[in-house]
């Protein structure tokens, strides 16, 4: 009888050991100080990719981006949308005017943008899911 109560408990903390060991190494929850330092990541990626995308605030009368500035921004962009490997040769440029405005056409293989010239804002993003 004393053999059988000793057994059994052996079972149940085994058991719980057991439970304890899968939930600290399968669990998919993280931390609330992991979800805290992604928050961060991602807040700060936004900031910068925001600032990227809004251009200048109060443009100079005379300030045009050039076609490299704005090839650049481009690629950044594309880069968060996950096109990864690109550089300047692997992006197309060309002038475009909509609406009295005048912006560049931006494109790579899987993505394009618009960028107006006289502010660097961009205006336009297209992304091609494949």
């Amino acid at each position: 009888m004393k053999k059988k109560i000793i057994v059994s408990v052996f079972v149940i903390l085994l058991v719980i050991v057991v439970f304890a060991v899968y939930e600290k190494f399968h669990n998919p929850n993280p931390s609330e100080e992991e979800i805290l330092k992604g928050v961060e990541v991602k807040d700060q990626i936004r900031s910068e990719l925001q600032n990227v995308i809004n251009g200048k605030e109060n443009p100079e009368e005379d300030y045009q981006i050039s076609i490299s500035e704005a090839r650049e921004k481009a690629i950044i962009i594309f880069n968060s949308l996950g096109e990864n490997n690109l550089n300047k040769d692997n992006v197309k440029v060309r002038e475009i005017e909509r609406e009295g405005k005048k912006y560049y056409y931006i494109s790579s293989l899987e993505n394009s943008a618009e960028v107006e010239i006289n502010t660097g804002r961009v205006t336009r993003i297209n992304n091609v899911i494949q």
